[in-house]
C-alpha cells in the first residue's frame, strides 16, 4: 500500500488471526515529502515478530547513547529526556492518526487504572539511563537493564502478573534464564 508520506511496510499475514494486516513505519523521509513503500506477501509471524523485536532491542542502546550524549551537551538529563518524549509523542500521534485515527474513548470503566501507569516506568527508565550512561558506560547500563528485564519477565511469565499469559518456569527455562543472566554479567565491564 503506497502512502503519500513516509515509509510504509505492508505486511500481509499468512494467518489473519495472528496480527494486524497492515503495519506502517514512518521515517524521516516523510518530512522530505518522499514516499517509499515495501510490500511483503505472506511473511510468517515467526519471522516478523522476532525481527521487529530485534530491531527494537538494537534501538535501546542506540537511544541510550543518543540521549545520554544529548543530556551531556545540554547539561541536563531531564531536558534531554523531555526532548526524547516530545519526539516520541509526535511520532506516536502521527502513527495513531495515520493508522487508526483517534476515535476511541481513552478512559473506560472496564480498564483497570494501573494499566495507564506504564508511562511512569518509561520516564524512570529514560531519566535513569540518560543520567547513568555517561558515568557508568552505555554497555554497563544496558547490561543491568537487561538483567532487570530478565528477572521481571521470569516473574511476570511464571505468575501471569498484570494480566499477562501465564507460562510456568520449568527446569529448562530456569537453566536458560540462568545462562542469560551469566552472559549479561560477563558483558559488564568492571571499573577497577
Amino acid at each position: 500500500m503506497k502512502t503519500s508520506a513516509g515509509l510504509c511496510i505492508s505486511l500481509h499475514w499468512s494467518k489473519p488471526t495472528i496480527g494486524p494486516p497492515l503495519i506502517y513505519f514512518f521515517s524521516p523521509l516523510s518530512m522530505l515529502g518522499k514516499s517509499l513503500c515495501y510490500e511483503a506477501h505472506t511473511v510468517p509471524s515467526s519471522i516478523i515478530y522476532p525481527s521487529l523485536m530485534l530491531m527494537a532491542g538494537i534501538g535501546i542502546p542506540v537511544m541510550a547513547t543518543l540521549n545520554s550524549s544529548l543530556g551531556v551537551k545540554l547539561g541536563s538529563s531531564a531536558l534531554a529526556t523531555t526532548v526524547l518524549f516530545f519526539v516520541g509523542l509526535l511520532i506516536s500521534v502521527i502513527y495513531l492518526l495515520k493508522t487508526e485515527g483517534f476515535n476511541a474513548s481513552i478512559f473506560q470503566k472496564e480498564i483497570s487504572w494501573y494499566l495507564y501507569l506504564g508511562g511512569i516506568l518509561v520516564a524512570f527508565y529514560i531519566l535513569s539511563v540518560t543520567w547513568v550512561s555517561p558515568k557508568f558506560g552505555v554497555g554497563n547500563t544496558i547490561s543491568f537493564v537487561l538483567l532487570g528485564q530478565l528477572i521481571a519477565i521470569a516473574a511476570i511469565d511464571h505468575f501471569g502478573l498484570l494480566g499477562a499469559q501465564q507460562n510456568s518456569l520449568d527446569i529448562k527455562r530456569l537453566i536458560g534464564l540462568a545462562m542469560m543472566i551469566i552472559g549479561v554479567l560477563f558483558v559488564v565491564k568492571r571499573n577497577s
